[in-house]
């Protein structure tokens, strides 16, 4: 899981799950200059597949009411000349379902959201350089 945060971006922040290091390249090469990148060493959103009845459920157990989550949908939206992955977040199981139906029918994985924050030696985190090659980040 890599978790996108962007300069000046007003909180502004992607998701994408990537394996293999080819394509996480290829999409950091198109990545905004001082975007900061989150890449977590364990897998994350374990729950996957098609979001359907049976989803629902599942997603419901993994996660307690009052927990935050993260659901990440795994067919990217374009709207050119834009492309990214929806994803959705709340804490509660009300949230939870609202989420998980408006992403009926799509293959999508589904977790606690990851801490990024505090995620110490289980995380690796980078900024994209400005075009000069410095690297200036925050805030996000």
């Amino acid at each position: 899981l890599i978790l996108i945060r962007y300069r000046a971006g007003g909180g502004n922040r992607d998701f994408e799950l990537h394996r293999l290091l080819e394509t996480l390249e290829g999409n950091i090469a198109r990545m905004p200059a001082g975007a900061s990148v989150t890449a977590f060493r364990d897998r994350q959103l374990p729950h996957r597949g098609v979001v359907n009845d049976e989803f629902i459920e599942r997603a419901i157990e993994l996660v307690p009411d009052g927990v935050e989550y993260l659901l990440l949908e795994q067919v990217p939206t374009f709207d050119d000349p834009f492309c990214w992955y929806h994803h959705a977040t709340g804490t509660s199981h009300e949230e939870l379902r609202a989420d998980l139906e408006d992403s009926s029918g799509v293959p999508a994985a589904f977790g606690h959201y990851p801490p990024f924050l505090c995620a110490g030696d289980r995380a690796i985190q980078a900024y994209v350089p400005d075009e000069d090659g410095v690297i200036r980040p925050g805030p996000y």
